[in-house]
């Protein structure tokens, strides 16, 4: 009976699979596949689906028993390509193991509601590509990332098993990243906003851009477009838009001196030089960061284009990101999609959202801080698209024609 529930499970997500004694028979589109089970797998599905013991949490994506604590990590950084096998033993009654899942976690993955996206997106695409010539084992099918797992030799109560899980599990990556240099992360189910910003194009349309772009600015917008990080992707991006400020606001100063000087009535007097020193004064007093970021977003960026920007990325993602009052860390931001508004309210979040990720001290508030590979990322991630766009305006309004 645990045969037939392991193959009703993935009839239900689109594939027809029928059991012929110890293997299975599968077609998808016209396509068929002559799998094994094999000993192992046999043996593991008969005892998940027997078991009362065994559990899954979703959001966190943890499969835990009695015994054992399981859930799946993803590589940081790409200085080891090492297959990940480690086991940390200590004088405590636990062990912590980090290799390729476990069996009945991938079978708890199979049962998750998370299961028929992952076969849609990743399942049904390898399934198109290879035609099945590559399908041997029922593997194929399932989701088997690295995990890190941590065993008792006892059973004991959840809380327990989750608090010792926890603290085993979080100093043993960092010794990993301390010692071997190879860097780890749970990972969780996440909130992600992907959306294509940009029109579709021809992708076979390669031509040679009449513009000259500044390096420095394409430098900054090539590590924010390559990391994987949200926070060190918005400081990318942001950084784009901070390079100007001291050129955006001394020319407006230059401005408004250069009016002073060029009226007709302007004479080497007292009176008139008096007024010169307190524009510059004044200037110096009001050139906080958010001013001069609301000073370059009016410079390059046209507000009834980032009101349209912000309208688009509201309908695609249904939800209203920007145009919603809410707590951005620790206080209440929204972005008004009207004319006279838009840019200063733009500027205001940015800069507040920047302050947050560049800020650790103890002296703010931790809800005020941004502390990375936490949930606080996805709050980030939302934001990027906007600063993205903003950023490359810039790059776009600040290029040179080619010679």
């Amino acid at each position: 009976m645990s045969i037939e529930k392991f193959v009703k499970r993935l009839n239900e997500v689109g594939l027809d699979v029928t059991q012929e004694e110890h293997s299975l028979i599968i077609a998808f589109e016209t396509v068929f596949a002559h799998v094994e089970i094999g000993e192992d797998w046999e043996r593991e599905i008969r005892g998940y689906y027997r078991s009362r013991l065994i559990n899954y949490e979703e959001q966190n994506r943890i499969f835990w028993t009695p015994k054992a604590f399981e859930r799946p990590i993803g590589r940081l950084n790409q200085t080891s390509f090492n297959r990940l096998k480690y086991e940390f033993t200590g004088n405590r009654s636990g062990k912590v193991v980090f290799n390729r899942a476990s069996k009945k976690f991938c079978l708890a993955f199979l049962e998750s509601d998370e299961y028929p996206s992952f076969f849609e997106n990743i399942i049904t695409r390898r399934l198109k590509r290879t035609r099945m010539r590559v399908m041997d084992t029922i593997e194929g099918l399932l989701w088997r990332p690295n995990t890190v797992r941590y065993e008792l030799s006892s059973n004991t109560d959840k809380s327990t098993l989750f608090d010792k899980a926890n603290k085993a599990i979080s100093s043993c990556l960092f010794k990993l990243a301390h010692e071997k240099g190879e860097c780890w992360e749970p990972l969780k189910k996440k909130k992600r906003l992907v959306i294509d910003i940009h029109e579709d194009d021809n992708e076979d349309e390669l031509i040679i851009p009449l513009a000259v772009y500044d390096e420095n600015l394409v430098r900054y917008y090539k590590v924010a477009r390559s990391s994987q990080f949200s926070s060190q992707a918005f400081l990318a991006f942001y950084h784009i838009l901070e390079y100007n400020f001291l050129r955006v606001t001394d020319e407006v100063l230059y401005n408004k001196i250069r009016g002073q000087i060029n009226n007709t009535e302007f004479r080497p007097s007292h009176k008139h030089i008096d007024r010169l020193i307190s524009t510059i004064s004044s200037h110096k007093e009001q050139s906080d960061e958010t001013e001069m970021l609301r000073s370059v977003l009016q410079k390059y960026i046209d507000e009834e284009e980032l009101i349209e920007f912000i309208e688009k990325i509201e309908k695609e993602s249904k939800q209203t990101i920007y145009t919603k009052s809410r707590i951005i860390f620790g206080d209440k931001f929204s972005v008004s999609p009207k004319q006279g508004h838009a840019l200063s309210n733009s500027a205001k979040v940015i800069k507040h959202i920047r302050n947050a990720l560049v800020h650790s001290s103890d002296r703010y508030s931790r809800e005020d801080c941004h502390i990375p590979l936490t949930e606080s990322e996805e709050i980030v991630s939302e934001f990027v698209p906007l600063v993205r766009f903003m950023a490359e305006k810039i790059i776009f309004s600040s290029a040179s024609g080619s010679s």
